[in-house]
């Protein structure tokens, strides 16, 4: 009844047609199935569907380290106060680990919008002035991110032409890694605020 009604009040004046046509209740465009604002909805719903998995997958591998870390950590306490011994490499891989979960907890943060925020100057000044602060407050933190990328990557470089092991057969620069992936990430979703930034807004959820 709903779609009936709809063709009947978009119908035409005799000898004239309308620059769009009505299919299943959805009007588009002459020549094209869908009109721009249905196709930019579903592109939105599928990067959300995709930052939805990739926030479990962060949250999961966070919750893993930190329960692994703890047993571990645990472990090596009752090997040292009880029989006298530990793991040789024990202490460098809680390190390691301690740095993963640090790096991704930083990502985690930013996605979630829940890093520190020194907003106070935002809330007193004119509207206009508020708008050119934050744009710049937002800004900032994608430009220091980018030179932590590079100047990461060129240290994860500069290990691993030094051939040192972490433990076992595992080199140190694989471990560093988690240092660019990291400032990468955040580059990235830094980045994509800044069109939409407001002075009033603090994002709750994925970019």
């Amino acid at each position: 009844m709903e779609s009936y009604q709809a063709k009947a009040l978009l119908k035409p004046p005799a000898g004239k047609e309308l620059p769009f046509r009505v299919r299943d209740g959805m009007e588009s465009f002459a020549g094209n199935e869908a009109t721009p604002s249905v196709v930019t909805c579903e592109g939105r719903d599928h990067m959300h569907r995709i930052s939805q998995w990739f926030a479990l997958l962060e949250t999961g591998v966070i919750i893993l380290l930190v329960a692994f870390v703890t047993g571990f950590g645990l472990l090596q306490i009752i090997l040292r106060n009880i029989f006298s011994t530990g793991l040789l490499w024990g202490d460098t891989f809680l390190r390691h680990a301690v740095l993963w979960i640090c790096m991704l907890g930083a990502v985690r943060a930013v996605a979630e919008d829940r890093h520190i925020h020194i907003d106070l100057l935002l809330k007193v000044l004119p509207p206009s002035l508020a708008r050119t602060l934050a744009f710049l407050a937002r800004a900032l933190p994608v430009l220091v991110c980018v030179v932590l990328f590079y100047a990461s990557w060129e240290f994860v470089q500069n290990e691993r032409l030094g051939q040192d092991l972490a433990f076992g057969f595992l080199p140190v620069w694989m471990l560093q890694l988690i240092f660019p992936f990291s400032f990468l990430v955040m580059t990235i979703r830094f980045a994509a605020r800044l069109p939409g930034t407001s002075p009033s807004h603090r994002e709750g959820a994925e970019p």
